[in-house]
């Protein structure tokens, strides 16, 4: 896992054709297809929903999948300050020991930290933080957002394909716009 900052998040969506004008908002040049779903609130249904947003580097794609945290911070003191240890926790399991790399929004995974991704998408939907998972060809974004829905974009019709199952896997009240 690499760390990337908010500059570098921006440039490797944008190489990938992912519109990153406004991070929080990330768009598909040339989307096709959107599908949301309701975002879990309920203890071992987030770590179900992380395991099945994991799947989105099955098939590893070799030039990596982008978590990039937009937003945090909008709950109460203590419970960010818990969200930000268990973070913390992490990056250090992955061996990110510098304040500065620590820092850094994006998280850049191969196709081999798959279990690496779950855990930090666990984190993120646990703490319904703002955040974007962004496929390495730019084919795919997920958007997880804290006003409880997960925001699925696709670039073409395979690609779809592949976000539909993921929402049919969870099966929990999706809505397609």
């Amino acid at each position: 896992m690499r760390m990337l900052s908010f500059d570098e998040c921006r440039a490797w969506c944008e190489s990938r054709g992912v519109d990153a004008t406004n991070a929080r908002r990330l768009r598909l040049r040339q989307q096709t297809d959107q599908t949301e779903v309701v975002l879990p609130s309920v203890g071992l249904k987030i770590v179900a929903f992380s395991l099945v947003l994991g799947r989105i580097l099955e098939g590893g794609r070799p030039t990596g999948i982008l978590l990039w945290l937009t937003e945090k911070g909008m709950w109460s003191e203590e419970f960010e300050a818990l969200g930000s240890a268990f973070w913390d926790r992490l990056l250090s399991g992955c061996g990110v020991n510098d304040q500065t790399e620590r820092e850094k929004p994006g998280l850049l995974f191969t196709r081999v930290e798959t279990q690496d991704l779950r855990l930090f998408l666990t984190c993120v939907t646990l703490f319904q933080w703002d955040a974007s998972l962004i496929d390495g060809d730019g084919r795919k974004v997920i958007h997880i957002s804290h006003d409880g829905y997960v925001r699925m974009s696709a670039r073409d019709r395979d690609s779809a394909k592949d976000l539909k199952a993921i929402a049919s896997a969870w099966g929990s009240g999706t809505s397609e716009t």
